[in-house]
């Protein structure tokens, strides 16, 4: 798992303009604005999923599992580029040609035909996006990885400050930035990988990413409906300036996934594949989701500490409702982290399809709990249906793991390390109004409780210690090195 630090980094500044920015969002966009902005980011990611049949996200498989050389990994990325190519653009066209019919289906009130015609510039330039990333990534070009996500931070960020500061465009000039970001990676994708492709479409391979691809797409469109499904019931049952709010306690939540999930997966996986005709495989992979929960409880409980005073300083007086769902958005994507990380298991069993099962049971349980829990509640609704669909794809995964690829899941361990964050985070709720500086102290202290929870506990051995001291030594040098 050498290449996480780099990893993390780079996921890090492909998402970061929409954390640094969130101070001028918060206060030139309105919830509703804020509203729709997430609404656009939502329709990208489920078309992201399906428009390419899945072909990028296969490069990873295809790469270690159907390449045996060099030239076949060359054909390997030709054909994804000019099967993603085609694909999106085809799929783009006939979206625009039915805008009329569509746009006021998907987006309400009077921008929403300018966030449509947005959308589909923006789905074309990061589906094209998702090939040089993906292979890079798998290739463990991982500092070209991060060069990339500094291109798309750097022009995205500029762009934005500039023509909602400075133009006064508002949600115009956050969409024409996120574009311009996606415009910029691509031509840098282009130039790193021009001499690394074979322009031609090699149809074993492209069979190869696309049964795997088909294969993955219900699971891919189950999580989009659990993470991101519930931006439109919001939208309809509560309105849009409800779901602006929950858009920003949802993005900061999703910090879990990006800061923990997607960095260990992405490094993991690859190993765990390399590794799985191994006796020992199982037990690695129980202790490596031993490690991932230690992780995602630490991060859920900083995330879920730090934001109430985050808002208090950077966001208007109307977006501070959106610390409430954090914790719950958190305890979400822990639940979904295991999930995933446990997943390999039955990959490298060849059970695909319970995982496909398990992913739309999640889907369908979080649409029928949406449709009954947000009327009810509201946006506390929409998180509290969240964290209940991945509790049901984990438990399925874990009775699936059970019989067709056995894994020694250290539950104890697992389990105290929940208590030794649940602790300090219901101590936060008994803290009295306080002024910002005490309020943050305050927070960093029961913050501290959890790592002094789990020595006192003895949840940590001495050696995992040990380890664990040179593994954020070594994070930190790759860090500054990159």
């Amino acid at each position: 798992m050498r290449d996480s630090g780099i990893y993390l980094l780079g996921n890090l500044m492909q998402k970061a303009a929409g954390f640094v920015l969130i101070p001028l969002y918060t206060h030139a966009l309105s919830t509703a604005q804020y509203g729709l902005l997430e609404l656009a980011n939502t329709v990208v990611n489920l078309l992201l999923v399906v428009a390419a049949l899945g072909v990028p996200a296969s490069i990873n498989k295809v790469y270690h599992r159907d390449c045996a050389d060099e030239p076949s990994r060359r054909r390997l990325l030709g054909t994804a580029i000019l099967f993603t190519f085609f694909t999106t653009a085809a799929i783009a066209l006939v979206a625009h040609l039915f805008e009329a019919r569509w746009a006021g289906l998907i987006y309400h009130g009077p921008e929403g035909l300018l966030v449509y015609r947005y959308t589909l510039v923006w789905l074309v330039l990061a589906q094209w996006a998702v090939v040089p990333f993906e292979f890079l990534r798998t290739a463990g070009r991982s500092h070209l990885f991060v060069g990339l996500s500094l291109t798309q931070l750097l022009v995205q960020s500029g762009f934005i400050v500039f023509l909602v500061l400075g133009r006064g465009l508002g949600l115009r000039g956050v969409l024409i930035g996120n574009v311009a970001g996606l415009v910029a990676v691509n031509l840098a994708g282009a130039f790193v990988l021009a001499r690394r492709v074979a322009w031609r479409a090699d149809r074993r391979l492209l069979r190869a990413m696309v049964s795997y691809g088909l294969a993955m797409i219900p699971v891919f469109v189950s999580g989009w409906v659990v993470n991101l499904s519930d931006r439109f019931f919001v939208q309809s049952m509560v309105g849009l300036g409800a779901l602006g709010v929950y858009a920003l306690g949802y993005k900061f939540g999703a910090l879990v996934d990006l800061l923990i999930v997607m960095p260990v997966q992405r490094a993991w996986t690859p190993i765990f594949f390399r590794l799985a005709g191994e006796g020992d495989a199982p037990r690695r992979l129980a202790q490596v989701t031993t490690y991932l929960m230690a992780a995602l409880c630490f991060c859920s409980l900083a995330i879920s500490l730090a934001v109430p005073p985050f808002l208090r300083l950077g966001a208007s007086a109307e977006f501070r409702g959106a610390s409430g769902v954090v914790p719950l958005v958190c305890l979400a994507y822990l639940l979904g982290g295991l999930a995933n990380c446990l997943g390999n298991g039955l990959v490298v069993a060849e059970r695909l399809r319970l995982i496909a099962v398990y992913a739309l049971l999640a889907a369908l349980a979080n649409l029928a709990l949406n449709a009954i829990l947000i009327p009810w509640i509201g946006i506390w609704g929409a998180a509290v249906a969240t964290a209940l669909a991945f509790a049901v794809q984990l438990l399925g995964t874990v009775r699936s793991l059970a019989r067709h690829y056995p894994v020694p899941v250290e539950w104890g361990r697992m389990g105290g390390l929940a208590i030794a964050a649940l602790a300090p985070l219901g101590a936060s709720y008994l803290l009295p109004d306080l002024p910002l500086l005490p309020d943050v102290a305050a927070r960093a202290l029961l913050l501290c409780g959890f790592p002094l929870i789990v020595a006192l506990a003895g949840l940590a051995r001495p050696d995992e210690i040990e380890a664990a001291a040179h593994g954020l030594a070594w994070l930190r040098r790759s860090v500054t090195r990159s």
